[in-house]
């Protein structure tokens, strides 16, 4: 049965026409786990998101909790009170993750207790207007995180080395529990880096070939704060500690390092990975190469710098190939019949461009 063993973890807020968007499309396709919905919404979301689950609650597991406006990563950890299956997902409203993928990744974890986390391939779409429905405009890879070195420690330079959002996964309940414990911190450190991070230290990420993640960019899509705002933010310093300190303490116990040894792991990791979110800050901005060789002269002057540069240009030309091989995964590709992924594709994709009836769920 598609995803049984897990429980998908949505937040939201005043989107219900994401959110119904969203559970006729786990109705659709007989989604047999549980699906946890934490809203914050007001009065006239709640009510279309309520009927929606009058409709669909036949066939379709649904534990909605009703809260003020949750602040930060308070959703996640307030949702372990009711989760009962071994393995949860986190979803955002406006997203989507196919439930066979889902029952593929549970059953990998069941069977290997080294990995922390599994999941399937991303895309990223944008439609031509706004809202929920509508023709789709672009559709493209969105990359996922990979770590599977034998050591929590490589592990963390592979995966701050090479970042990519690591909570779209499939995770053990025991381990979700643990990710979500230092709710104080910012969001960037308290909702991506240390649950992240810390997931990654403890075991291993895998990826499947097949489709996974569908991930929509819109204009009320929620962003984390920009790295300048975030760098220059008063509570960035004491997150940062508690972020480092918490690292290293679990590096300590997962690799048997001495702690100092652990600490020197951390700093070179996170270094590596602010001066890959400066490249891409540079790389999205005007006169784009310019910017970047001054940016190139400026580091020189940085200890380690050489090897950071020589990382950073590997990593661009790894980005390179990797998009090569995913040309498998643009819009007419996934149209077509002969796509491995095709049938996972298409019930989404005429969800999206058909739109839904709420006076009928069938």
């Amino acid at each position: 049965m598609a995803g049984s063993m897990v429980t998908l973890i949505i937040p939201t807020m005043n989107r219900s026409n994401f959110l119904v968007r969203l559970l006729r499309y786990y109705y659709d396709l007989n989604f047999q786990g549980c699906i946890l919905i934490g809203d914050s919404s007001e009065a006239m979301h709640l009510e279309h998101t309520k009927k929606a689950i009058h409709l669909f609650q036949d066939r379709l597991n649904i534990i909605h909790k009703e809260y003020e406006v949750l602040k930060g990563v308070e959703w996640f950890w307030r949702s372990l009170d009711f989760v009962s299956t071994p393995y949860v997902a986190y979803i955002g409203d406006d997203d989507f993750l196919v439930p066979k993928a889902l029952d593929q990744c549970a059953q990998f974890l069941d069977r290997h207790p080294d990995y922390s986390a599994a999941h399937g391939l991303g895309v990223l779409f944008t439609l031509s207007q706004s809202g929920a429905h509508g023709p789709v405009k672009w559709l493209g890879p969105y990359r996922l995180p990979v770590a599977e070195a034998e050591t929590g420690a490589q592990r963390l330079l592979d995966h701050l080395s090479s970042y990519s959002v690591p909570v779209f996964s499939v995770f053990r309940l025991e381990l979700w529990q643990l990710m979500w414990k230092s709710t104080h911190l910012d969001m960037t450190f308290g909702g991506e880096l240390v649950p992240g991070c810390l997931a990654t230290i403890k075991g291993k990420f895998k990826e499947f070939d097949c489709l996974y993640l569908l991930r929509q960019a819109h204009e009320r899509r929620f962003l984390l704060p920009n790295l300048l705002d975030w760098l220059t933010d008063s509570n960035w310093l004491p997150s940062y500690q508690v972020f480092r300190d918490l690292m290293a303490e679990k590096l300590s116990k997962q690799d048997h390092v001495d702690l100092d040894e652990a600490h020197s792991i951390v700093k070179q990791a996170f270094q590596v990975y602010l001066v890959q979110a400066i490249d891409r800050k540079f790389q999205h901005e005007k006169n784009t190469q310019g910017r970047f060789l001054r940016f190139r002269q400026a580091t020189r002057s940085i200890p380690s710098s050489r090897c950071i540069w020589r990382l950073l240009q590997s990593l661009r030309h790894g980005e390179l190939r990797r998009q090569i091989r995913w040309e498998k995964l643009s819009l007419p590709a996934l149209k077509r019949p002969s796509s491995k992924y095709h049938d996972d594709f298409m019930p989404f994709y005429r969800l999206v461009t058909a739109g839904v009836n709420l006076s009928s769920p069938v």
